[in-house]
């Protein structure tokens, strides 16, 4: 008995697709909603569980409706703060690596090897000095815009049932 939350995002007018027109959602890894008895993130949810999720977009789009297929969801932060980690290769000097977020600070570095200076561009890794090739791992905080919490509506499932509950998030351009 499981309550599977999956995430749909919806794009509309104005919005191309391009590399500005990043949109993160994740479940939050952080919230205690969506966190075990042993502190790890849970995959499945109990029928009255509430998951929460963050959602990461450019500054030029906006969320214009959030919608569940059921039950309820609603806003309960805004630009909430969490680390996330990346591995990257760099094989030449100016090189860079895309990442999934539009902007991210407070890098760290941590090098295998051959030593290379790290810098945040926009949604990327640049290489701007250092020893190529080099490998390296990083950390960086990344500001997400949203925060929502799924309210399921009342489910009384029997022990191997499952019930999909899509939440829709309709974004535009500015």
């Amino acid at each position: 008995m499981s309550v599977e939350a999956s995430i749909v995002v919806q794009f509309g007018t104005g919005i191309t697709g391009g590399s500005n027109d990043i949109v993160v959602v994740e479940f939050d890894d952080k919230h205690p909603n969506n966190l075990n008895a042993d502190k790890e993130v849970k995959s499945t949810f109990d029928p009255d569980d509430q998951p929460v999720i963050l959602v990461h977009y450019a500054s030029h789009l906006k969320i214009t409706d959030v919608k569940t297929t059921a039950g309820n969801v609603g806003e309960i932060g805004q630009n909430i703060v969490r680390e996330r980690k990346d591995s990257s290769l760099f094989t030449k000097l100016d090189s860079t690596n895309s990442f999934s977020y539009v902007t991210a600070t407070g890098l760290t570095q941590s090098w295998y090897g051959n030593k290379g200076v790290a810098v945040i561009n926009k949604n990327q890794l640049e290489l701007s000095g250092g020893t190529t090739p080099c490998y390296g791992d990083f950390t960086f905080k990344v500001n997400f815009n949203k925060q929502y919490m799924l309210i399921p509506p009342a489910l009384n499932l029997k022990e191997d049932e499952t019930y999909p509950i899509y939440i829709v998030i309709y974004i535009d351009a500015v």
